[in-house]
Order: C-alpha cells, then sequence, then structure tokens
C-alpha cells in the first residue's frame, strides 16, 4: 500500500468525537477557535494528555504532550491532516466556524466606525 492510500485509510478512521488535545502552535487558528471548533463537532479540548484522550493535533515546536502521547500510544495528527479531516482545503474555513472566518473583518469594522 503506497502512502497516501495508507494515509486516507488511517485518517477515516479518525473520529473527532472525544477528548482532543493540542500540543504547540497552530497556524490557521488559535487554540480558542480550536476549541470551539471541536465542540460543535462533539469533541472536547483537553489541556493536558491522559489513557481518556483519543487524538492528539500537533503544531509547531511541540513538547511534552507529543512525549506523553507517543507513550500512551494516542493517535497523533499534523495540522494539515487536521485541518483536512475538518474540511478545512474544500471550504477555506472549518465548518461551523463562520463567525470566526476572518478576525481582520472586526478589525476593519471597528476603524471604519471610528472614521
Amino acid at each position: 500500500m503506497d502512502d497516501s492510500a495508507e494515509r486516507s485509510r488511517m485518517m477515516n478512521g479518525i473520529s473527532l468525537k472525544g477528548r482532543i488535545a493540542v500540543d504547540g502552535p497552530l497556524e490557521a487558528m488559535g487554540r480558542g477557535e480550536v476549541k470551539k471548533w471541536l465542540e460543535k463537532a462533539g469533541g472536547t479540548y483537553s489541556e493536558s494528555i491522559s489513557l481518556q484522550t483519543i487524538l492528539l493535533i500537533v503544531g509547531q515546536r511541540p513538547g511534552w504532550k507529543l512525549e506523553r502521547a507517543l507513550e500512551l500510544d494516542i493517535p497523533i495528527l499534523c495540522e494539515a491532516d487536521f485541518l483536512e479531516l475538518a474540511g478545512w482545503p474544500r471550504t477555506g474555513q472549518l465548518p461551523g466556524m463562520e463567525a470566526f472566518a476572518d478576525p481582520t473583518k472586526k478589525l476593519k469594522k471597528k476603524k471604519q466606525s471610528a472614521a
């Protein structure tokens, strides 16, 4: 089985309905956005890794959570795979996150109303 077929098979078996942690900063969104999106998807955002954790999403510069997830044999996704699983590449934003799509819109509105 080639790498892309193996990756696709692995991604199809991942659920976002459970306790999920993030290690390292993500480029596409902040922790608050991840937490809100996971809750909408039926999951729970966790600050720590334990036997109850079903998935770790790894961003840039991961630390102790990655080490602990490897020890506990918890599935690990990089940020790009998480975003693909969540539907980001097809839509340009995570489903259910329309209210958080472009934080710069709030800044533009504030500047316009101040002028």
